[in-house]
Formats: C-alpha cells, sequence, structure tokens
C-alpha cells in the first residue's frame, strides 16, 4: 500500500440540493494492485458497532466524498477503517462498503439533509422569558454542546 493522502479535506457538493458536506480524513492508503483505497479514520472515543448492510449516515457521507476521489485513484473497492486510539491499546474496525448498498441508502439520506436545510432557512418561533433569553435557542443549544462533548464532529453540512 501507498500512503497517499494525511489529513485529506475534501468537500463536494450535494446535486440539486444546493448543499455541501466536507470532511477531513486523517489517512488515505491506495492498494493499486488491488484497485482499493482505504480511508483510515483514528477516533478518541469507544467504537460503535456497525452493520455494514445499514451504514451510517457519517459512513455515507464518506462515501459520497470517496467518490469524488475516484479521478485521483481510481479505486473498484472502498474499506473503511476506523482505530480506537487509547494510552493502552488500539481497536481497529474496517469496513468495506459497496457500491450497490451507497446507492439504496444514499437518497433517503438526501432527503433528510434537504429536510434539515428547509428547517435551518424557515424563521424559528422564539418564546421569550422575562430576561429576554429565548428558551428554545438556549435548548438547542445545550444539545449542539452535548453532542460536541460526546463524539467528534464526522461531517459538516454548509449551504
Amino acid at each position: 500500500s501507498y500512503v497517499v493522502s494525511v489529513a485529506l479535506k475534501v468537500r463536494a457538493r450535494i446535486a440539486h440540493v444546493r448543499v455541501y458536506v466536507e470532511d477531513t480524513m486523517d489517512l488515505v492508503l491506495w492498494y493499486p494492485n488491488e484497485k482499493r483505497l482505504e480511508i483510515v479514520d483514528f477516533q478518541l472515543h469507544p467504537l460503535k458497532p456497525v452493520d455494514p448492510s445499514w451504514p451510517s449516515p457519517a459512513l455515507l457521507v464518506k462515501y459520497f466524498l470517496a467518490e469524488k476521489l475516484k479521478t485521483r485513484w481510481p479505486f473498484e473497492r472502498l474499506t473503511i477503517t476506523q482505530y480506537r486510539v487509547g494510552v493502552q491499546d488500539y481497536q481497529p474496525l474496517s469496513i468495506n462498503l459497496e457500491e450497490s448498498l451507497f446507492r439504496v441508502h444514499w437518497d433517503e439520506l438526501v432527503k433528510i439533509i434537504d429536510e434539515m436545510k428547509e428547517r435551518s432557512t424557515q424563521p424559528s418561533e422564539c418564546a421569550m422569558d422575562e430576561k429576554g433569553d429565548c428558551a428554545h435557542c438556549q435548548a438547542l443549544a445545550s444539545q449542539v454542546n452535548e453532542s460536541d462533548a460526546g463524539e467528534p464532529d464526522l461531517f459538516r453540512l454548509s449551504a
């Protein structure tokens, strides 16, 4: 294998939704004899079990972004490897993503992203209390802060 990239930031536009997704890939390995691309992600938090037949939204986004890398490395197979890095040990988890599974689940994820985009452009109804603070906005901010503390940002949406 060849190490072809380290800390590669990939950004791509989802067609017909006018939304960009981006992710930073920690390590990209290219196996030219196998025509396989491996994306290695290092995690500090415990890894969650993955069902290859129902990939998570983060894995679908990684596959979508990896498709944009086919011009550089014309891969036929994609492997996403996540390593749980700790003081005492490391725990690898490799997933071979199939294009057919990606195609099945990607359309549903695009619909959800489009709904998220529409909700973010609609004016929110703020419920101001006597101090002038919005209870809805504070609850949303606390949810975002809790999710940031629990897991790393896997991908980011931007219009």
